[in-house]
């Protein structure tokens, strides 16, 4: 995922809906977005090529301070 959001694959679309209650009800068939959120929250890392060798493997949180650019994309991932 993280390597199609770096060279410019777009993301599926997903379908967000309000309820009344001001709860949001969100529609995407291949859970990407929760791996997405749950990356981006410190929970797994990832394999990122252009990382140091001793980052290879890599939380968000370290992406953002090697690669800032790179974080930068996965945040806005259209």
């Amino acid at each position: 995922m993280i390597d199609a959001i770096q060279i410019g694959i777009p993301m599926p679309v997903i379908y967000v809906s309000e309820l009344q209650n001001g709860d949001f009800l969100i529609l995407e068939s291949k859970e990407w977005l929760l791996a997405l959120l749950v990356y981006l929250q410190g929970t797994f890392y990832v394999h990122v090529d252009e990382m140091p060798p001793d980052l290879k493997k890599c939380f968000f949180h370290e992406l953002s301070q090697e690669l800032p650019k790179l974080a930068s994309m996965i945040l806005r991932a259209d």
